[in-house]
Protein backbone atom coordinates (compact mmCIF):
# COMPACT_ATOMS: atom_id res chain seq x y z
CA UNK A 1 0.00 0.00 0.00
CA UNK A 2 1.29 3.62 -0.71
CA UNK A 3 0.35 5.28 2.51
CA UNK A 4 -0.88 4.85 6.06
CA UNK A 5 -4.12 5.27 6.61
CA UNK A 6 -5.14 7.93 9.46
CA UNK A 7 -6.62 5.91 12.49
CA UNK A 8 -10.51 7.70 13.88
CA UNK A 9 -8.67 7.69 17.22
CA UNK A 10 -5.32 9.15 15.92
CA UNK A 11 -7.81 11.91 14.41
CA UNK A 12 -10.50 12.48 16.49
CA UNK A 13 -8.33 12.01 19.50
CA UNK A 14 -11.34 9.49 20.81
CA UNK A 15 -12.37 5.79 20.96
CA UNK A 16 -14.30 4.73 18.10
CA UNK A 17 -17.55 4.02 18.21
CA UNK A 18 -17.68 0.12 18.99
CA UNK A 19 -20.72 -0.26 16.38
CA UNK A 20 -19.95 2.21 13.65
CA UNK A 21 -22.76 0.99 11.33
CA UNK A 22 -25.05 3.35 13.76
CA UNK A 23 -23.55 6.95 13.24
CA UNK A 24 -25.11 6.55 9.17
CA UNK A 25 -28.24 4.68 9.36
CA UNK A 26 -29.86 8.16 8.92
CA UNK A 27 -28.68 8.41 4.97
CA UNK A 28 -30.31 5.90 2.66
CA UNK A 29 -28.05 2.86 1.46
CA UNK A 30 -28.04 4.39 -2.06
CA UNK A 31 -26.87 7.24 -1.10
CA UNK A 32 -24.60 5.54 1.16
CA UNK A 33 -22.98 3.92 -1.87
CA UNK A 34 -23.00 6.60 -3.94
CA UNK A 35 -21.15 8.87 -1.88
CA UNK A 36 -18.50 6.08 -1.32
CA UNK A 37 -18.13 5.49 -4.87
CA UNK A 38 -17.66 9.41 -5.35
CA UNK A 39 -14.38 8.70 -3.58
CA UNK A 40 -13.08 5.43 -4.92
CA UNK A 41 -13.46 6.79 -8.42
CA UNK A 42 -11.54 9.84 -7.68
CA UNK A 43 -9.10 7.58 -6.31
CA UNK A 44 -9.06 5.24 -9.31
CA UNK A 45 -10.48 7.01 -12.41
CA UNK A 46 -11.43 4.08 -14.94
CA UNK A 47 -8.48 5.15 -17.11
CA UNK A 48 -5.71 5.91 -15.01
CA UNK A 49 -2.77 3.15 -14.89
CA UNK A 50 -2.30 4.25 -11.05
CA UNK A 51 -3.78 5.53 -7.83
CA UNK A 52 -4.02 8.70 -7.60
CA UNK A 53 -3.61 9.47 -3.64
CA UNK A 54 -2.25 12.83 -3.90
CA UNK A 55 -3.26 15.36 -0.72
CA UNK A 56 -5.61 17.25 -3.50
CA UNK A 57 -7.56 14.33 -4.26
CA UNK A 58 -7.56 13.43 -0.39
CA UNK A 59 -8.99 16.67 0.00
CA UNK A 60 -11.42 16.59 -2.35
CA UNK A 61 -12.71 13.39 -1.73
CA UNK A 62 -13.43 15.07 1.46
CA UNK A 63 -15.03 17.60 0.46
CA UNK A 64 -17.45 15.25 -1.71
CA UNK A 65 -18.66 13.30 0.95
CA UNK A 66 -19.03 16.42 3.35
CA UNK A 67 -20.99 17.78 0.41
CA UNK A 68 -18.44 20.83 0.73
CA UNK A 69 -17.39 20.96 -2.70
CA UNK A 70 -20.05 24.36 -3.95
CA UNK A 71 -18.23 26.17 -0.65
CA UNK A 72 -15.24 28.34 -0.47
CA UNK A 73 -13.01 25.67 0.69
CA UNK A 74 -11.53 28.26 3.74
CA UNK A 75 -15.35 28.55 4.93
CA UNK A 76 -16.37 25.37 4.39
CA UNK A 77 -17.59 22.47 6.72
CA UNK A 78 -14.59 20.22 5.55
CA UNK A 79 -12.04 23.39 6.44
CA UNK A 80 -11.27 22.36 9.96
CA UNK A 81 -10.48 18.79 8.77
CA UNK A 82 -8.02 20.11 6.08
CA UNK A 83 -6.40 22.01 8.36
CA UNK A 84 -5.94 18.90 10.77
CA UNK A 85 -5.48 16.81 8.01
CA UNK A 86 -2.82 18.67 6.44
CA UNK A 87 -0.89 18.84 10.07
CA UNK A 88 0.35 15.34 9.13
CA UNK A 89 2.70 13.77 7.59
CA UNK A 90 2.51 13.55 3.68
CA UNK A 91 2.25 10.17 3.14
CA UNK A 92 -0.83 9.62 5.17
CA UNK A 93 -4.13 9.06 3.63
CA UNK A 94 -7.73 9.72 4.58
CA UNK A 95 -9.37 7.02 2.20
CA UNK A 96 -7.52 4.60 0.48
CA UNK A 97 -9.41 1.68 -1.96
CA UNK A 98 -9.29 -0.86 0.59
CA UNK A 99 -11.90 1.76 2.72
CA UNK A 100 -14.03 2.03 -0.05
CA UNK A 101 -14.34 -1.82 -0.28
CA UNK A 102 -14.89 -2.32 3.67
CA UNK A 103 -17.46 0.53 4.28
CA UNK A 104 -19.57 -1.00 0.63
CA UNK A 105 -19.43 -4.45 2.15
CA UNK A 106 -20.39 -3.08 5.56
CA UNK A 107 -23.23 -1.32 4.29
CA UNK A 108 -24.96 -3.71 1.99
CA UNK A 109 -24.69 -6.51 4.83
CA UNK A 110 -26.57 -4.33 7.23
CA UNK A 111 -30.02 -3.31 6.95
CA UNK A 112 -31.81 -0.51 9.50
CA UNK A 113 -30.96 2.13 7.25
CA UNK A 114 -33.73 5.19 6.28
CA UNK A 115 -35.39 4.69 3.05
CA UNK A 116 -35.85 8.48 2.27
CA UNK A 117 -33.22 10.89 1.49
CA UNK A 118 -34.07 14.16 3.27
CA UNK A 119 -34.19 17.61 1.79
CA UNK A 120 -31.59 18.94 3.07
CA UNK A 121 -28.60 16.79 4.59
CA UNK A 122 -27.35 18.01 8.17
CA UNK A 123 -23.51 18.44 8.67
CA UNK A 124 -23.45 15.96 11.61
CA UNK A 125 -25.15 13.45 9.39
CA UNK A 126 -21.82 14.40 6.69
CA UNK A 127 -19.45 14.40 9.26
CA UNK A 128 -20.89 11.16 10.50
CA UNK A 129 -20.36 9.55 7.30
CA UNK A 130 -16.54 10.97 7.23
CA UNK A 131 -15.90 9.62 11.20
CA UNK A 132 -17.37 6.03 10.05
CA UNK A 133 -14.77 6.03 7.16
CA UNK A 134 -12.50 6.69 9.56
CA UNK A 135 -13.08 3.96 12.30
CA UNK A 136 -13.24 1.95 8.87
CA UNK A 137 -9.38 2.35 8.21
CA UNK A 138 -8.97 1.81 11.84
CA UNK A 139 -10.64 -1.66 11.75
CA UNK A 140 -8.81 -2.39 8.94
CA UNK A 141 -5.54 -1.54 10.81
CA UNK A 142 -6.22 -3.17 13.81
CA UNK A 143 -4.55 -6.45 12.10
CA UNK A 144 -1.13 -4.40 12.26
CA UNK A 145 -1.08 -4.74 15.67
CA UNK A 146 0.01 -8.40 15.76
CA UNK A 147 3.52 -6.90 14.52
CA UNK A 148 5.99 -6.65 17.46
CA UNK A 149 9.73 -5.24 17.45
CA UNK A 150 10.53 -8.84 17.52
CA UNK A 151 9.60 -10.92 14.83
CA UNK A 152 12.80 -9.91 12.73
CA UNK A 153 14.41 -11.47 15.71
CA UNK A 154 12.49 -14.80 15.85
CA UNK A 155 12.08 -15.47 12.28
CA UNK A 156 15.87 -13.98 10.91
CA UNK A 157 15.59 -14.14 6.84
CA UNK A 158 12.21 -15.67 7.66
CA UNK A 159 10.78 -12.53 8.38
CA UNK A 160 10.57 -10.84 4.91
CA UNK A 161 8.30 -14.10 4.02
CA UNK A 162 6.10 -13.41 6.96
CA UNK A 163 5.89 -10.03 5.83
CA UNK A 164 4.71 -10.71 2.39
CA UNK A 165 2.08 -12.91 3.96
CA UNK A 166 0.87 -10.48 6.49
CA UNK A 167 0.54 -7.78 3.66
CA UNK A 168 -1.20 -9.50 1.39
CA UNK A 169 -4.40 -9.05 2.48
CA UNK A 170 -4.02 -4.91 2.28
CA UNK A 171 -1.98 -5.15 -0.85
CA UNK A 172 -3.70 -7.60 -3.10
CA UNK A 173 -6.08 -4.04 -3.77
CA UNK A 174 -3.40 -2.00 -4.99
CA UNK A 175 -2.32 -3.67 -8.30
CA UNK A 176 -3.33 -1.91 -11.28
CA UNK A 177 -3.42 -3.17 -15.30
CA UNK A 178 -4.25 -1.30 -18.42
CA UNK A 179 -8.23 -1.83 -18.61
CA UNK A 180 -7.78 -2.22 -22.28
CA UNK A 181 -5.66 -5.30 -22.34
CA UNK A 182 -7.31 -6.40 -19.29
CA UNK A 183 -10.28 -6.75 -21.86
CA UNK A 184 -8.03 -8.36 -24.47
CA UNK A 185 -7.10 -11.00 -22.17
CA UNK A 186 -10.95 -11.68 -20.71
CA UNK A 187 -11.66 -12.27 -24.58
CA UNK A 188 -8.55 -14.04 -25.66
CA UNK A 189 -9.25 -16.42 -22.65
CA UNK A 190 -13.55 -16.51 -23.23
CA UNK A 191 -12.42 -17.50 -27.68
CA UNK A 192 -10.38 -20.22 -26.31
CA UNK A 193 -13.49 -21.52 -24.14
CA UNK A 194 -16.09 -20.98 -27.21
CA UNK A 195 -13.58 -22.79 -29.37
CA UNK A 196 -12.64 -25.81 -27.08
CA UNK A 197 -14.53 -29.13 -28.05
CA UNK A 198 -15.07 -29.99 -24.15
CA UNK A 199 -15.74 -26.66 -23.15
CA UNK A 200 -17.49 -24.66 -25.93
CA UNK A 201 -20.92 -25.51 -25.08
CA UNK A 202 -20.81 -25.18 -21.21
CA UNK A 203 -19.42 -21.85 -22.02
CA UNK A 204 -22.23 -20.59 -24.17
CA UNK A 205 -25.07 -22.10 -21.44
CA UNK A 206 -23.12 -20.08 -18.41
CA UNK A 207 -23.79 -16.90 -20.30
CA UNK A 208 -26.82 -17.51 -22.06
CA UNK A 209 -27.89 -18.71 -18.29
CA UNK A 210 -26.58 -16.00 -16.41
CA UNK A 211 -26.52 -13.09 -18.27
CA UNK A 212 -29.16 -13.65 -21.37
CA UNK A 213 -26.38 -13.55 -23.65
CA UNK A 214 -25.08 -16.52 -26.14
CA UNK A 215 -22.88 -14.67 -28.26
CA UNK A 216 -19.30 -13.92 -26.76
CA UNK A 217 -18.96 -10.28 -28.96
CA UNK A 218 -22.24 -9.17 -27.33
CA UNK A 219 -21.26 -10.19 -24.07
CA UNK A 220 -18.06 -7.86 -24.24
CA UNK A 221 -19.97 -5.24 -26.66
CA UNK A 222 -21.98 -4.72 -23.33
CA UNK A 223 -19.37 -5.08 -20.63
CA UNK A 224 -16.91 -2.69 -21.92
CA UNK A 225 -19.81 -0.31 -23.40
CA UNK A 226 -21.12 -0.36 -19.81
CA UNK A 227 -17.28 0.06 -18.10
CA UNK A 228 -16.33 3.26 -20.15
CA UNK A 229 -20.00 4.79 -20.21
CA UNK A 230 -19.95 4.34 -16.43
CA UNK A 231 -17.09 7.26 -16.33
CA UNK A 232 -18.75 10.68 -15.70
CA UNK A 233 -16.25 13.15 -15.84
CA UNK A 234 -18.25 16.02 -14.18
CA UNK A 235 -19.93 14.50 -10.67
CA UNK A 236 -16.71 11.89 -10.71
CA UNK A 237 -18.73 8.70 -9.76
CA UNK A 238 -19.40 5.37 -12.22
CA UNK A 239 -23.11 5.35 -12.83
CA UNK A 240 -25.06 4.33 -15.48
CA UNK A 241 -28.91 5.04 -16.43
CA UNK A 242 -29.95 2.69 -18.84
CA UNK A 243 -33.48 3.25 -20.27
CA UNK A 244 -35.69 0.55 -18.97
CA UNK A 245 -36.56 -0.65 -22.86
CA UNK A 246 -32.74 -1.56 -23.13
CA UNK A 247 -33.63 -5.19 -21.79
CA UNK A 248 -30.04 -7.18 -22.32
CA UNK A 249 -27.90 -4.36 -20.92
CA UNK A 250 -30.23 -4.48 -17.91
CA UNK A 251 -29.61 -7.81 -17.57
CA UNK A 252 -26.06 -8.03 -17.54
CA UNK A 253 -26.02 -5.62 -14.70
CA UNK A 254 -28.85 -7.17 -12.91
CA UNK A 255 -26.32 -10.10 -12.69
CA UNK A 256 -24.05 -8.11 -12.28
CA UNK A 257 -25.64 -6.37 -9.02
CA UNK A 258 -27.37 -9.86 -7.87
CA UNK A 259 -26.10 -10.24 -3.61
CA UNK A 260 -25.54 -13.55 -2.67
CA UNK A 261 -26.26 -13.27 0.85
CA UNK A 262 -22.58 -14.10 1.85
CA UNK A 263 -21.98 -14.01 5.72
CA UNK A 264 -19.81 -11.19 6.69
CA UNK A 265 -16.65 -12.46 8.71
CA UNK A 266 -16.05 -10.88 12.02
CA UNK A 267 -14.09 -7.97 12.39
CA UNK A 268 -10.84 -9.94 13.78
CA UNK A 269 -11.23 -12.33 11.07
CA UNK A 270 -8.91 -11.99 7.98
CA UNK A 271 -11.21 -12.96 5.82
CA UNK A 272 -13.23 -9.88 6.23
CA UNK A 273 -11.14 -8.17 3.66
CA UNK A 274 -11.36 -11.13 1.16
CA UNK A 275 -14.43 -8.91 -0.27
CA UNK A 276 -16.01 -11.75 -1.88
CA UNK A 277 -19.45 -10.56 -1.80
CA UNK A 278 -17.99 -7.50 -4.08
CA UNK A 279 -15.82 -9.41 -5.86
CA UNK A 280 -19.17 -11.49 -6.66
CA UNK A 281 -20.73 -8.31 -7.74
CA UNK A 282 -19.28 -5.12 -7.91
CA UNK A 283 -22.41 -3.25 -9.44
CA UNK A 284 -25.16 -1.76 -6.93
CA UNK A 285 -28.61 -1.60 -8.31
CA UNK A 286 -30.27 1.57 -7.87
CA UNK A 287 -33.65 0.93 -9.08
CA UNK A 288 -35.81 2.10 -11.42
CA UNK A 289 -37.12 5.95 -11.92
CA UNK A 290 -38.46 7.85 -14.58
CA UNK A 291 -38.27 5.17 -17.16
CA UNK A 292 -34.38 4.36 -16.06
CA UNK A 293 -32.39 2.02 -14.49
CA UNK A 294 -29.49 2.98 -12.64
CA UNK A 295 -26.62 1.19 -11.48
CA UNK A 296 -23.44 2.39 -9.79
CA UNK A 297 -20.02 0.70 -10.55
CA UNK A 298 -18.91 0.36 -6.55
CA UNK A 299 -15.32 -0.52 -7.99
CA UNK A 300 -14.12 -0.57 -11.46
CA UNK A 301 -11.39 -2.82 -10.74
CA UNK A 302 -13.19 -5.30 -9.53
CA UNK A 303 -15.89 -4.23 -12.56
CA UNK A 304 -13.23 -5.07 -14.61
CA UNK A 305 -11.85 -8.41 -13.23
CA UNK A 306 -15.61 -9.58 -14.21
CA UNK A 307 -14.35 -10.65 -17.41
CA UNK A 308 -11.21 -12.53 -16.75
CA UNK A 309 -9.77 -13.62 -13.30
CA UNK A 310 -13.05 -13.15 -11.53
CA UNK A 311 -14.38 -15.10 -14.32
CA UNK A 312 -12.78 -17.78 -14.22
CA UNK A 313 -13.06 -18.38 -10.49
CA UNK A 314 -16.91 -17.86 -11.04
CA UNK A 315 -16.68 -20.16 -14.28
CA UNK A 316 -15.65 -22.67 -12.28
CA UNK A 317 -16.97 -22.77 -8.59
CA UNK A 318 -20.83 -21.40 -10.17
CA UNK A 319 -21.29 -24.11 -13.05
CA UNK A 320 -18.56 -26.56 -14.10
CA UNK A 321 -17.98 -27.77 -10.13
CA UNK A 322 -21.85 -27.05 -9.09
CA UNK A 323 -22.64 -28.67 -12.48
CA UNK A 324 -20.14 -31.66 -11.52
CA UNK A 325 -19.15 -30.86 -15.55
CA UNK A 326 -14.96 -31.65 -14.39
CA UNK A 327 -12.73 -31.10 -11.63
CA UNK A 328 -10.03 -28.74 -10.91
CA UNK A 329 -7.24 -30.04 -12.18
CA UNK A 330 -9.35 -30.70 -15.51
CA UNK A 331 -10.11 -26.85 -15.29
CA UNK A 332 -6.68 -25.47 -13.67
CA UNK A 333 -4.88 -27.53 -16.94
CA UNK A 334 -7.24 -25.77 -19.36
CA UNK A 335 -6.31 -22.61 -17.81
CA UNK A 336 -2.50 -23.30 -18.13
CA UNK A 337 -1.94 -25.71 -20.82
CA UNK A 338 -4.79 -24.30 -23.39
CA UNK A 339 -5.36 -20.60 -22.34
CA UNK A 340 -2.24 -18.82 -20.15
CA UNK A 341 0.54 -20.53 -21.85
CA UNK A 342 -0.94 -20.01 -25.57
CA UNK A 343 -1.19 -15.97 -24.76
CA UNK A 344 2.12 -15.77 -23.11
CA UNK A 345 3.86 -17.88 -26.92
CA UNK A 346 1.89 -15.37 -28.59
CA UNK A 347 3.64 -11.91 -27.18
CA UNK A 348 7.18 -13.87 -27.06
CA UNK A 349 6.13 -14.40 -30.93
CA UNK A 350 5.54 -11.26 -31.82
CA UNK A 351 8.32 -9.55 -30.12
CA UNK A 352 11.33 -12.41 -31.57
CA UNK A 353 9.34 -11.72 -34.89
CA UNK A 354 10.24 -8.03 -34.90
CA UNK A 355 13.17 -8.63 -32.88
CA UNK A 356 15.49 -10.58 -35.81
CA UNK A 357 18.68 -11.41 -33.65
CA UNK A 358 16.40 -12.81 -30.75
CA UNK A 359 15.97 -16.61 -30.17
CA UNK A 360 12.29 -17.84 -28.96
CA UNK A 361 11.48 -21.17 -27.73
CA UNK A 362 8.54 -22.71 -25.92
CA UNK A 363 8.29 -26.18 -24.38
CA UNK A 364 7.43 -28.13 -27.43
CA UNK A 365 10.95 -27.39 -28.34
CA UNK A 366 12.38 -27.31 -24.54
CA UNK A 367 11.08 -31.03 -23.79
CA UNK A 368 13.74 -33.84 -24.42
CA UNK A 369 14.25 -37.55 -23.91
CA UNK A 370 17.71 -37.47 -22.55
CA UNK A 371 19.77 -40.76 -22.56
CA UNK A 372 16.14 -42.84 -23.11
CA UNK A 373 14.88 -41.14 -19.46
CA UNK A 374 11.61 -40.14 -21.53
CA UNK A 375 10.33 -36.58 -22.27
CA UNK A 376 11.14 -33.91 -19.74
CA UNK A 377 10.16 -29.72 -19.61
CA UNK A 378 13.09 -28.02 -19.05
CA UNK A 379 11.61 -25.29 -19.45
CA UNK A 380 8.46 -23.07 -20.26
CA UNK A 381 10.04 -20.69 -22.57
CA UNK A 382 13.62 -19.61 -23.70
CA UNK A 383 14.38 -16.54 -24.42
CA UNK A 384 17.71 -14.84 -25.64
CA UNK A 385 19.90 -12.11 -27.01
CA UNK A 386 23.31 -12.32 -27.81
CA UNK A 387 24.61 -13.85 -24.30
CA UNK A 388 21.45 -13.16 -22.12
CA UNK A 389 19.67 -16.02 -21.51
CA UNK A 390 16.00 -15.98 -20.36
CA UNK A 391 14.38 -19.11 -18.77
CA UNK A 392 11.14 -18.70 -17.54
CA UNK A 393 8.37 -20.75 -15.66
CA UNK A 394 5.39 -19.72 -16.27
CA UNK A 395 2.40 -20.35 -13.23
CA UNK A 396 -1.28 -19.74 -14.23
CA UNK A 397 -2.77 -20.57 -11.22
CA UNK A 398 -3.94 -17.79 -8.12
CA UNK A 399 -3.85 -17.43 -4.54
CA UNK A 400 -6.01 -19.50 -2.67
CA UNK A 401 -7.82 -18.21 0.53
CA UNK A 402 -8.68 -21.95 1.86
CA UNK A 403 -4.84 -23.02 2.12
CA UNK A 404 -4.58 -19.95 4.55
CA UNK A 405 -1.85 -17.79 2.34
CA UNK A 406 -4.11 -14.60 2.63
CA UNK A 407 -5.22 -14.82 6.25
CA UNK A 408 -1.89 -15.07 8.21
CA UNK A 409 -2.15 -12.52 10.95
CA UNK A 410 0.56 -13.83 13.54
CA UNK A 411 3.85 -15.65 13.52
CA UNK A 412 1.64 -18.75 14.58
CA UNK A 413 -0.59 -18.39 11.72
CA UNK A 414 2.50 -18.54 9.79
CA UNK A 415 4.11 -21.19 10.93
CA UNK A 416 0.70 -23.36 10.02
CA UNK A 417 1.07 -22.74 6.07
CA UNK A 418 3.04 -24.94 4.07
CA UNK A 419 5.79 -22.80 2.38
CA UNK A 420 7.71 -25.00 0.19
CA UNK A 421 3.96 -25.99 -1.03
CA UNK A 422 3.50 -22.45 -1.71
CA UNK A 423 6.69 -21.76 -3.91
CA UNK A 424 6.41 -25.06 -5.99
CA UNK A 425 2.76 -23.81 -6.66
CA UNK A 426 4.13 -21.11 -8.13
CA UNK A 427 7.41 -22.25 -9.94
CA UNK A 428 9.92 -21.31 -7.57
CA UNK A 429 11.45 -24.88 -6.94
CA UNK A 430 11.38 -25.75 -10.05
CA UNK A 431 12.95 -23.29 -12.21
CA UNK A 432 15.69 -23.22 -9.27
CA UNK A 433 16.06 -26.76 -8.83
CA UNK A 434 15.72 -28.20 -12.22
CA UNK A 435 16.04 -25.03 -14.48
CA UNK A 436 18.86 -23.42 -13.32
CA UNK A 437 20.52 -25.96 -11.67
CA UNK A 438 20.79 -28.03 -14.56
CA UNK A 439 21.73 -25.63 -17.69
CA UNK A 440 24.79 -27.04 -17.98
CA UNK A 441 23.35 -30.52 -18.98
CA UNK A 442 20.56 -29.09 -21.05
CA UNK A 443 22.22 -26.25 -22.72
CA UNK A 444 23.66 -29.10 -24.96
CA UNK A 445 20.28 -30.39 -26.36
CA UNK A 446 18.09 -26.94 -27.08
CA UNK A 447 18.54 -25.77 -30.44
CA UNK A 448 20.13 -22.81 -30.08
CA UNK A 449 23.27 -23.31 -32.19
CA UNK A 450 24.55 -19.71 -31.42
CA UNK A 451 24.32 -20.47 -27.49
CA UNK A 452 27.49 -22.56 -27.72
CA UNK A 453 29.37 -19.79 -29.46
CA UNK A 454 28.52 -17.23 -26.48
CA UNK A 455 30.93 -18.12 -24.22
CA UNK A 456 30.31 -17.19 -20.40
CA UNK A 457 26.66 -16.85 -20.43
CA UNK A 458 24.05 -14.63 -18.15
CA UNK A 459 21.42 -16.99 -17.18
CA UNK A 460 17.70 -14.42 -16.30
CA UNK A 461 15.71 -16.47 -14.12
CA UNK A 462 11.89 -15.58 -14.48
CA UNK A 463 8.71 -16.61 -13.20
CA UNK A 464 5.81 -15.08 -15.20
CA UNK A 465 2.39 -15.16 -13.41
CA UNK A 466 -1.07 -14.73 -13.72
CA UNK A 467 -1.88 -14.05 -10.25
CA UNK A 468 -1.07 -10.11 -9.44
CA UNK A 469 -0.94 -10.23 -5.85
CA UNK A 470 2.73 -12.01 -6.18
CA UNK A 471 4.02 -8.76 -8.27
CA UNK A 472 4.05 -6.20 -5.26
CA UNK A 473 7.48 -5.56 -4.12
CA UNK A 474 7.50 -7.15 -0.68
CA UNK A 475 6.92 -10.26 -2.70
CA UNK A 476 10.00 -10.03 -5.22
CA UNK A 477 11.98 -9.76 -2.25
CA UNK A 478 11.15 -12.83 -0.39
CA UNK A 479 11.09 -14.86 -2.99
CA UNK A 480 14.36 -13.21 -4.58
CA UNK A 481 15.81 -13.83 -0.86
CA UNK A 482 14.15 -17.96 -0.99
CA UNK A 483 16.06 -18.16 -4.69
CA UNK A 484 19.09 -17.55 -3.57
CA UNK A 485 18.73 -19.63 -0.65
CA UNK A 486 17.74 -22.61 -2.91
CA UNK A 487 20.69 -21.87 -4.70
CA UNK A 488 22.78 -21.66 -1.98
CA UNK A 489 21.43 -25.24 -0.94
CA UNK A 490 22.06 -27.43 -3.94
CA UNK A 491 25.76 -26.07 -3.83
CA UNK A 492 25.00 -23.91 -7.20
CA UNK A 493 28.04 -21.20 -7.63
CA UNK A 494 26.26 -17.81 -8.83
CA UNK A 495 29.38 -16.99 -11.03
CA UNK A 496 31.31 -19.27 -13.13
CA UNK A 497 33.60 -19.39 -15.98
CA UNK A 498 30.66 -20.60 -17.99
CA UNK A 499 27.46 -19.07 -16.72
CA UNK A 500 26.58 -15.73 -14.08
CA UNK A 501 23.06 -16.77 -12.53
CA UNK A 502 21.35 -13.13 -12.41
CA UNK A 503 18.60 -12.07 -9.61
CA UNK A 504 15.35 -13.65 -9.62
CA UNK A 505 12.34 -11.62 -11.32
CA UNK A 506 8.93 -11.95 -11.30
CA UNK A 507 6.63 -11.11 -14.03
CA UNK A 508 2.60 -10.83 -14.18
CA UNK A 509 1.34 -11.63 -17.16
CA UNK A 510 -0.12 -7.81 -17.28
CA UNK A 511 3.17 -6.56 -17.03
CA UNK A 512 4.15 -8.22 -20.03
CA UNK A 513 1.42 -7.42 -22.16
CA UNK A 514 2.53 -3.56 -21.35
CA UNK A 515 5.66 -4.05 -22.04
CA UNK A 516 5.05 -5.51 -25.73
CA UNK A 517 4.63 -3.14 -28.45
CA UNK A 518 7.90 -1.00 -26.92
CA UNK A 519 10.02 -4.29 -27.04
CA UNK A 520 8.62 -5.13 -30.26
CA UNK A 521 9.48 -1.57 -31.50
CA UNK A 522 12.89 -2.15 -29.85
CA UNK A 523 12.29 0.93 -27.70
CA UNK A 524 12.89 -1.27 -24.85
CA UNK A 525 15.26 -4.17 -24.07
CA UNK A 526 13.36 -6.81 -21.76
CA UNK A 527 17.00 -7.51 -20.40
CA UNK A 528 17.50 -3.59 -19.52
CA UNK A 529 14.36 -3.68 -17.71
CA UNK A 530 15.11 -6.66 -15.79
CA UNK A 531 18.71 -4.92 -15.31
CA UNK A 532 17.17 -1.37 -13.31
CA UNK A 533 15.09 -3.13 -11.43
CA UNK A 534 17.77 -5.26 -9.87
CA UNK A 535 19.66 -1.71 -10.08
CA UNK A 536 16.57 -0.25 -7.74
CA UNK A 537 16.33 -3.03 -5.40
CA UNK A 538 19.85 -3.71 -4.64
CA UNK A 539 20.43 -3.78 -0.97
CA UNK A 540 24.05 -2.91 -1.32
CA UNK A 541 23.25 0.18 -2.69
CA UNK A 542 19.97 1.25 -1.64
CA UNK A 543 18.89 2.65 1.83
CA UNK A 544 15.39 1.78 2.78
CA UNK A 545 14.02 -2.10 2.67
CA UNK A 546 10.86 0.20 1.10
CA UNK A 547 13.40 0.55 -1.55
CA UNK A 548 14.05 -3.13 -1.96
CA UNK A 549 10.61 -3.35 -2.43
CA UNK A 550 10.33 -1.22 -5.23
CA UNK A 551 7.94 -3.31 -7.85
CA UNK A 552 8.90 -3.74 -11.61
CA UNK A 553 5.51 -1.96 -12.69
CA UNK A 554 7.15 1.04 -11.59
CA UNK A 555 10.22 0.46 -13.74
CA UNK A 556 8.05 0.25 -16.66
CA UNK A 557 5.86 3.03 -15.59
CA UNK A 558 8.99 5.13 -15.71
CA UNK A 559 10.23 4.12 -18.79
CA UNK A 560 7.39 2.99 -21.36
CA UNK A 561 5.15 5.93 -21.78
CA UNK A 562 1.04 5.12 -21.65
CA UNK A 563 0.74 5.34 -25.69
CA UNK A 564 3.31 2.16 -25.85
CA UNK A 565 1.33 0.13 -23.58
CA UNK A 566 -1.40 -1.05 -25.73
CA UNK A 567 0.25 -3.42 -28.73
CA UNK A 568 -0.83 -2.63 -32.22
CA UNK A 569 -2.42 -6.11 -32.25
CA UNK A 570 -4.92 -5.81 -29.56
CA UNK A 571 -5.52 -2.22 -31.46
CA UNK A 572 -6.49 -4.51 -34.33
CA UNK A 573 -9.94 -5.32 -32.56
CA UNK A 574 -12.90 -3.38 -33.72
CA UNK A 575 -14.61 -4.40 -30.73
CA UNK A 576 -12.07 -3.06 -28.28
CA UNK A 577 -13.51 0.60 -29.79
CA UNK A 578 -10.39 0.93 -32.31
CA UNK A 579 -10.86 1.39 -36.08
CA UNK A 580 -14.40 1.63 -35.56
CA UNK A 581 -16.44 0.67 -38.72
CA UNK A 582 -19.75 2.30 -40.13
Amino acid sequence: MFGSMVKYSDFFNQAANPDPINLIKTIPKDELIASICAINARLKPIYNTAFDNSIETQIESLRAILLDLGNPIDRGIANPFIKKYLQLSSNFLLFSRVTCLYAYQEIIANDGFVKFKPPQYTSKQRIDLFKYLLICNERILVFDKFYSGKDHDILGDRFFEYFMFKEIPHNQYYYITNPINKFYKGWYLMDKLVKDDFFSGHIIDYLKSNFGIDDLTEFFRYIIGQFFQSNDDKLKINYLKIPVKNTPVIEVLKKMAERNNIPLPKDSNLEILDFLDLKKCPVYDGGVKKGLHTFIIMDSILFLEKVYSLFINDFWFDYLKEKQICNRKDWGSFIGVKFFEPFIHEIFLNISSKNQRCVYMNSDLLTFNINGKGNTEYADFYFRHKNKVLLIEAKSNYLPLVNGYKTVNTIKDFEKIDINKFYKDFGLIQLADKTIKEFKNYKKYIKDPQLQKKGKVKLYPLLLLNESILSIGVSNLAFRKKFEKLLNDNGINRESCEIRIMPLSIINISELQDMEQSLCDGEQSLFNLLQMHFSATDLRKIKTTFEAATPLGLIINKHIPNSKRISDKVRLFKWLGFNKQK
